[in-house]
């Protein structure tokens, strides 16, 4: 998921498809994966932009709606940071979920 091209469209496509149709446990690793990637030092990757803000912004993947979000206090601190961080406009909308 680095650059925009057709490869990083599909691999997108496909983590997004996967989160969709996995159990819990399959989804929360998605989840960790792609939100310890972004907590680390800039620059960022652009696919991975686009894959976080599509799961997290889509009411189809229902990101706010699954138990791993609200597990502890701290985790769903993060999450409320990270989606303030991509965009500021709907964090407090997901911080309620």
């Amino acid at each position: 998921l680095r650059f925009p091209s057709s490869h990083t469209y599909l691999g997108s496509r496909m983590v997004l498809a996967l989160f969709s149709k996995s159990d819990e446990a399959v989804r929360e690793c998605i989840a960790r994966v792609l939100i310890e990637r972004i907590l680390v030092n800039r620059p960022f990757p652009w696919g991975l932009l686009v894959t976080l803000i599509e799961l997290l912004r889509n009411p189809f993947y229902a990101f706010w709606s699954h138990e791993f979000t609200r597990s502890t206090p701290q985790i769903a601190d993060i999450l409320s940071a990270v989606a303030k961080s991509i965009h500021p406009a709907e964090a407090p909308a997901a911080s309620q979920a």
